[in-house]
């Protein structure tokens, strides 16, 4: 009798937690990113995001588009040249990267469709943010270089800021993290009786 009580008084105990925690029906959608936006630093790093996106992008059957964002030269000191001199420097950084850029994506774009931009700009994080609302992408796959103590209290993180304000979500790719990424091992050749 004793075990009869408890057992009744769980299951009032259990139907007003029910009652009290109604919540709302979840709706299920699919997840199905079209195109997928990879900031790019030229880091180990911006290789290992390109990995999980190339892995995303293949998934998905999505698009990838390849960012990178070229830092805007400083002004110098003397006023005559200071506007053509800025404008040669960054036209010049904006080249280099193109250049190093079309590399990473003749690697991409052998596995998934690709393209790239390159932009020129005071914040990475603003550049990121603009990029993705200009390309209407679906998702941001991002590596953050794992700062901490005084250089991330200065400085924040890039990945950090651009999750705050991206317009979709962002998959942020840690330095040093266990990987899903399984490396290909060669299959054994099955040994037939002979």
């Amino acid at each position: 009798m004793d075990s009869n009580i408890r057992r009744a008084g769980r299951k009032a105990v259990s139907n007003s937690l029910d009652n009290r925690l109604k919540l709302p029906p979840i709706r299920v959608g699919t997840l199905k990113p079209e195109i997928i936006l990879v900031p790019v630093d030229f880091t180990q790093c911006s290789q290992k995001a390109i990995t999980y996106a190339v892995s995303l992008a293949k998934l998905f059957k999505s698009q990838i588009i390849l960012l990178h964002i070229s830092k805007l030269a400083p002004a110098t000191p003397s006023p005559e040249f200071a506007v053509l001199q800025t404008d040669i420097l960054n036209e010049q950084a904006r080249d280099d990267a193109a250049r190093q850029l079309s590399q990473w994506l003749d690697q991409v774009a052998a596995h998934v469709p690709a393209r790239m931009q390159v932009r020129v700009g005071v914040s990475a994080q603003e550049e990121i943010v603009d990029a993705a609302t200009e390309t209407q992408c679906d998702l941001i796959v991002m590596a953050t270089h794992g700062k901490s103590g005084l250089a991330h209290w200065f400085s924040g993180s890039v990945a950090e800021k651009v999750v705050q304000r991206a317009p979709c979500p962002v998959f942020v790719v840690r330095e040093r993290e266990h990987d899903f990424i399984k490396p290909k091992t060669p299959r054994r050749r099955a040994l037939v009786p002979a």
